[in-house]
């Protein structure tokens, strides 16, 4: 699922069309796209059900297909309503970098170059008396991929 195309750099100039050095409405503007990241998310917790008063793991993989690397982006998973993080491990690929461990939701700043990638495992505590849907989104530079359902 694809997550956010981010510029990482442009060149801004206004091309003079008439060559007298005078800004005209004629002038028009010049926006050059340089790089850009392409990050994509995946999220699974392998089941199609959860038993209650058990722990869940979920899987959540942030890729970036590139051209360019991306600094400083923002990740963040909240566990969903009624249930507990009780615990999160990140382990990083392709040079990619950020925290490798943590508790409670997930809200994480991590540096990913072209071809890198951070896989997440997440365990989250249902309560015994839990009943209905599991949903959980996950967010990735303020662009939600949506929920994930599982029942």
């Amino acid at each position: 699922m694809g997550c956010v195309n981010s510029i990482t750099g442009i060149s801004n100039g206004a091309v003079d069309v008439n060559n007298d050095d005078v800004p005209t409405a004629q002038d028009t503007s010049k926006v050059t796209i340089l790089a850009q990241a392409d990050l994509s998310v995946t999220k699974t917790d392998g089941t199609p059900t959860y038993t209650p008063g058990t722990t869940v793991t979920y899987t959540v993989v942030v890729s970036n297909a590139g051209p360019a690397g991306l600094t400083g982006a923002s990740v963040v998973d909240n566990a969903p309503a009624g249930t507990t993080i009780t615990g999160w491990t990140a382990v990083f690929a392709g040079g990619a970098t950020g925290n490798a461990m943590g508790m409670g939701n997930i809200n994480e700043s991590i540096d990913i170059p072209s071809g890198g990638s951070v896989t997440y495992t997440i365990n989250i505590s249902v309560p015994s008396n839990y009943t209905g849907n599991l949903v959980n989104t996950r967010d990735c530079n303020g662009q939600s991929d949506g929920p994930d359902a599982g029942q």
